[in-house]
């Protein structure tokens, strides 16, 4: 138990550290080289993909690919790696021309001709608060605003696709794009440029023609308007560069980053996890002074009023040990849910020191991807030492289960869910190339690492029992309603469920507004305590099961350990429910499905870490009452 407080402690200072040092100067690692242009070298411009905002729950959808703005000429598609492809990223070069250092009054982009059904989408898209994701010197291309908190200038993730008037009872759509460029001079003095902000002001001009004529600035100038009646929409676009002196390209990413109005909040959840977490290991500590008469100080050692209290659990150790029910799947689970809490916490240690970052996109994913495949040694390995220990020998079939059962169901789902995503034409549908990508990740890496693990976890000792199983099954008595197991398990996740709900609300609140989430700090502290609590409540439900002598505890900490996914999946229900509009049954379907499937999946991960640890402290407390 000191052991694993003294590294919780470690853990999460450290992680507190990053936080910290994140709220104040936007630490990270640039994931790219910085590129350098000339005056008058071609500036590309990305397009990527519209998608809702405002709190609505709508499908994104490839901005190129809409049938009211303009298409490139040429189609060119830059690379993208894994990450960004699973993302939903869809990004193409546009026709816009740029050239440093040169400004652009107004240029003509393209006079795209429209349809009803084109006007219709337009304008169900724009009253649903799409934005519009574009790229420039791999930044978003954002419309800024002031952070109340600071008075500084903030940038998110895009830009309206248009703007409703509820005055006039009108859509109108942003036809004309004010690209405003920063830039620093680079220190080599070579005339070179570096480009350290990227800012738009969209404005919707009324223009039947393919000409400038009008000056976007101008107070009073009409607007394009979306009606039944038009036929077709002018597109424009002006270029300013301005010399930025103030923010250098190392820093050039703080101003998506810094939200300091929702630091209050993290270190709110953190407060209010540490005395959960107090709490509770006062408890699990007092449980064990109690049950192993360990000597404390200031007790009257004459007093012993509470000596074998509760103490028919002893009487348990011939069948504390006994193999459970359905024991392959249980050493399976384990090993699997072992190999997600590694990827969950080296992704988020990543982050939280600033190597995965909005800065390297796609990072997070792709670095995720590959944790998970090389965590297969350790699922391999765990699977076959704890199914060893059951009795059994067929160590080639568990290792082939454990690599084909959670992988494949998540591939599998994956596979389904596209099915959906690629009958609305939704920018996150998957390639048939990413999809080849996975499944040779799957077959030809991650499998054979986890019958590598397996096989070295085979030939390792299996574990071993302080106690001897007797031959004849001890009878267990009916329990009380609250230490059933659907009861039981469902109280127990009320727990560490509460040191985890501020920051999911956090979470939810920046997935589906216009701002980057990078407080992986604070994220990353509140897992490390939403695990210890976990651990530390199956300790005391398990002694308590133990207690009322039902020696069936193998299932049961790995459910209550996994407890609280429950109620994240039930709080992602309810904020659905309360705080975002559905648009359409597939929108629902799969905002339900994601949820439940990564509920599922971070369940799997604490009750892995919870079985493994009360299965350490049941050894050793039955090891300790045999001596006695």
């Amino acid at each position: 138990m000191l052991a694993v407080c003294s590294l919780t402690a470690t853990l999460l200072l450290l992680l507190l550290s990053a936080g910290g040092v994140r709220q104040t100067d936007a630490f990270y690692i640039a994931g790219n080289a910085p590129q350098h242009y000339l005056l008058d070298d071609t500036v590309p411009v990305y397009w990527n993909k519209v998608y809702p905002a405002g709190e609505r729950l709508n499908l994104p959808y490839p901005y190129a690919d809409l049938p009211f703005v303009c298409h490139p000429a040429q189609w060119e598609l830059p690379y993208m790696n894994l990450g960004r492809s699973m993302a939903g990223d869809q990004l193409v070069r546009s026709d816009i021309q740029i050239e440093m250092g040169r400004n652009e009054t107004c240029k003509v982009l393209c006079r795209r001709q429209v349809t009803p059904d084109a006007v219709e989408l337009a304008l169900s898209l724009i009253r649903d608060q799409y934005m519009v994701e574009w790229f420039i010197d791999e930044l978003p291309v954002s419309r800024p605003w002031v952070n109340m908190y600071d008075r500084n200038k903030q940038y998110g993730d895009g830009f309206p696709l248009g703007y409703y008037d509820p005055l006039m009872d009108s859509v109108f759509i942003y036809n004309h794009f004010i690209l405003q460029i920063l830039y620093e001079k680079s220190q080599t003095g070579s005339g070179q440029r570096l480009i350290v902000g990227v800012e738009i002001y969209p404005k919707s001009v009324e223009n039947h023609g393919l000409m400038c004529p009008h000056d976007a600035s101008i107070p009073g100038i009409h607007q394009q308007g979306l009606s039944a009646d038009i036929s077709g929409i002018t597109y424009t676009y002006s270029v300013m560069w301005q010399e930025e002196t103030s923010v250098s390209w190392g820093k050039r990413w703080d101003s998506y980053l810094s939200f300091n109005g929702d630091t209050f909040i993290h270190w709110l959840s953190i407060g209010n996890a540490s005395v959960i977490l107090a709490l509770i290991a006062l408890t699990v500590a007092a449980i064990a002074v109690r049950a192993l008469s360990i000597p404390i100080p200031f007790r009257n050692s004459d007093d012993t009023s509470d000596q074998d209290d509760m103490s028919g659990w002893k009487q348990l150790h011939g069948d504390v040990f006994r193999a459970p029910e359905n024991e392959r799947l249980l050493a399976i689970l384990v090993g699997s849910g072992l190999q997600v809490l590694c990827t969950i916490a080296g992704v988020l240690l990543l982050a939280a020191l600033g190597i995965l970052n909005p800065s390297f996109p796609g990072g997070l994913v792709s670095v995720g991807i590959f944790l998970y495949v090389f965590a297969g040694l350790l699922s391999g390995y765990t699977s076959a030492r704890i199914y060893r220990t059951f009795g059994q020998e067929e160590w080639r079939r568990n290792a082939i289960q454990t690599a084909v059962l959670v992988p494949g169901g998540l591939y599998l789902l994956l596979v389904l869910l596209n099915f959906f995503n690629w009958a609305k034409g939704s920018a996150t549908s998957i390639s048939f190339g990413v999809f080849i990508t996975l499944l040779t990740l799957w077959v030809c890496l991650m499998g054979p690492m986890v019958v590598a693990g397996a096989y070295v976890g085979e030939r390792r000792p299996a574990f071993s029992h302080p106690v001897h199983t007797s031959a004849v099954r001890r009878t267990i008595p009916k329990p009380v309603w609250y230490m059933r197991s659907l009861p039981s398990v469902l109280l127990a996740g009320i727990i560490p469920f509460g040191t985890i709900f501020l920051q999911e609300y956090l979470l939810l609140q920046y997935m589906w507004g216009d701002r980057f989430y990078y407080f992986y700090g604070f994220l990353g502290a509140s897992f490390l305590l939403l695990a210890t609590v976990s651990v530390l409540v199956t300790l005391a439900m398990t002694y308590f099961q133990l207690c009322s002598e039902d020696y069936r505890w193998w299932w049961r900490s790995f459910f209550v350990g996994g407890s609280a996914s429950i109620y994240i999946f039930a709080y992602t229900l309810l904020h659905c429910c309360i705080r975002l509009g559905i648009s359409s049954p597939v929108s629902g379907f799969l905002y339900l499905v994601h949820a439940l499937v990564a509920s599922v999946v971070l369940g799997v991960a604490l009750g892995s870490i919870s079985f493994m640890v009360t299965y350490y402290a049941m050894r050793k407390v039955f090891k300790i009452v045999k001596v006695n």
